[in-house]
Formats: structure tokens, C-alpha cells, sequence
């Protein structure tokens, strides 16, 4: 019974030695010869849930048809960074409160869930990358008018001026649930957009 344990033990030793000097020259064979082009895959299971992302900023609105009216407001936004399609998307609600001219003026308010994907990146600089999103944003209109039920497509930007902290430029054009038409106004935010 010793001798078969020394004999296994001694083929264990053997086949390890032999095993580890084999590796040890196909090491050197890979770096002598041309450079070896590693591909790698992206990871399928990324986390679904990323950082909380939040945004203050002025907003604005035009209409785009007849006479000129204009809102200038406050714009809130909460949301999270998500991977539901292999981009970085975002999710979340917007809250705004604006002072509309029209009619001797009238307080409005908006409370939208949205949703965006970021379709495009590119770099203004080494350090300033910029990320190009579309997507939509839904929920109602309320305040010194009547309760209002709004869909909007939106397309922005965000301008990353360091890490965490980005400009964020938003234009959207609200369409009215309740009647079925568009609203002939032309939204925008400008601010500033927090990621954690």
C-alpha cells in the first residue's frame, strides 16, 4: 500500500512539473512571436439597476405656432441609470413649475415619468465626454388650468464635466392625451445633473 501512494504521489509531482513547464513555454513562445489580439465579449449581466442620477435646471416653453406665449420655470428630475439594452439608459420622474404669460399669466406644473437611451458618445475634449440621448417623457399638467394629460418625445445632451457632474440640455414636444393633438409647444431644460 506505501508504494502505490508513493507511485501516486510521484506521477501527481510528475504530471505538475511537466504541466507548469509546458506553460512556461508556450509563455515564451507567445511573446516572441507577433502581437496576439485578445477579443473580449462584453459581460451579459451587468447590473440592471446603476447610479441614482438627479438634475436641477430652468426651463422653458414656446409655442411654435400663432402668437408668441412663453413660460420660463424650475425643473426637478430623479431617476436611476439602467442597462435594459446594452446602453446606458435612464429612468426616472420630472417635476417642473413654471409661470406661463398668456392671459394676464397662470402657475403651471408637471409631474412626467420619462425614460431616455443614450444613442450616441463621442469626446469634445480628452476630459469633457458628451453623451446624445432620446427618448420620451408622459404625466399630467395641472395648476391654474385645466388637468391635462401630456406625452412628449425629447432628444438631449449631457456634457460631463467631470466624473459625476454634467450640463444637461433637453428639448421635448408635448402632444395632449386628452385631445388627441399636439400642444404647438416647444419645451426645454437646462441644467445641471448630478450622478451617485
Amino acid at each position: 500500500m506505501k508504494k502505490i501512494n508513493t507511485m501516486i504521489v510521484g506521477v501527481f509531482c510528475a504530471l505538475l512539473l511537466a504541466t507548469s513547464a509546458f506553460a512556461a513555454d508556450t509563455a515564451v513562445k507567445a511573446s516572441t512571436n507577433a502581437p496576439v489580439t485578445v477579443i473580449t465579449t462584453p459581460t451579459t449581466n451587468a447590473p440592471l439597476l446603476g447610479d441614482w442620477v438627479f438634475t436641477v435646471g430652468g426651463s422653458g416653453a414656446t409655442t411654435t405656432s400663432g402668437d408668441s406665449q412663453s413660460s420660463i420655470g424650475l425643473n426637478l428630475s430623479a431617476g436611476r441609470n439602467l442597462s435594459l439594452f446594452g446602453t446606458s439608459d435612464e429612468a426616472g420622474v420630472r417635476q417642473s413649475i413654471g409661470y406661463a404669460s398668456p392671459k394676464g399669466g397662470a402657475t403651471i406644473a408637471s409631474t412626467r415619468l420619462y425614460g431616455d437611451v443614450t444613442v450616441f458618445s463621442f469626446n469634445l475634449s480628452q476630459a469633457v465626454p458628451v453623451d446624445v440621448y432620446v427618448g420620451g417623457a408622459a404625466g399630467p399638467t395641472y395648476g391654474n388650468t385645466t388637468l391635462q394629460w401630456m406625452a412628449a418625445p425629447e432628444a438631449g445632451l449631457d456634457v460631463w464635466l467631470a466624473r459625476n457632474v454634467a450640463i444637461d440640455a433637453r428639448v421635448d414636444y408635448a402632444f395632449d392625451l386628452s385631445n388627441g393633438r399636439s400642444e404647438n409647444i416647444l419645451e426645454y431644460v437646462i441644467g445641471v445633473k448630478f450622478r451617485m
